[in-house]
């Protein structure tokens, strides 16, 4: 029989293995794909993204995702469980800093300038409006699919010692 801190550890663990997977996808193959774009394309592409993305169901796990972890936290300390409670609760804070913080104080402003920014007609003008874009957006990211990464490597960890 599986325990509420079980089940609730599973859904934590899948829920960060979708956000590092949603953010190593930027990292590794949607920006790169965009920075081979003709740059007005890229810019365009990116806008429309930036308004796609903020949807109910990538809120739900992007937002919702810490609040499992810290759910999986409490129901290990419930269960006695205290490698699995730190593990949870180490995972959740370092989502809460590198995923929805990074994102929070340094993406979301980037895309909301590129949001106002206009596409320029003439190609170098793109170019340079995209390449200034990418060279701050892109370490950034990097930062938020390490963390990410982290945040799942822990919240499995948490959940295979919960299930022992």
């Amino acid at each position: 029989m599986h325990t509420s801190a079980q089940i609730v550890g599973f859904a934590a663990l899948l829920a960060s293995g979708i956000m590092a997977g949603f953010f190593w996808t930027y990292s590794f193959t949607v920006m790169w794909g965009l920075d081979r774009a003709d740059p007005r394309s890229a810019i365009d592409s990116m806008q429309g993204i930036n308004i796609a993305v903020p949807n109910p169901i990538f809120l739900a796990f992007f937002a919702g995702l810490p609040l499992l972890l810290i759910a999986a936290a409490v129901l290990s300390w419930q269960g006695g469980q205290t490698a699995s409670l730190w593990l949870f609760a180490g995972s959740a804070l370092i989502y809460l800093v590198g995923g929805i913080g990074i994102t929070g104080a340094i993406n979301i402003p980037l895309n909301d300038g590129l949001a106002r920014a206009s596409i320029p007609a003439d190609l170098t003008a793109a170019r340079d409006v995209w390449t200034t874009y990418t060279t701050a957006w892109m370490p950034w990211t990097h930062l938020r699919t390490a963390a990410s990464a982290l945040a799942f490597a822990l919240a499995g960890l948490g959940f295979f010692f919960s299930a022992t």
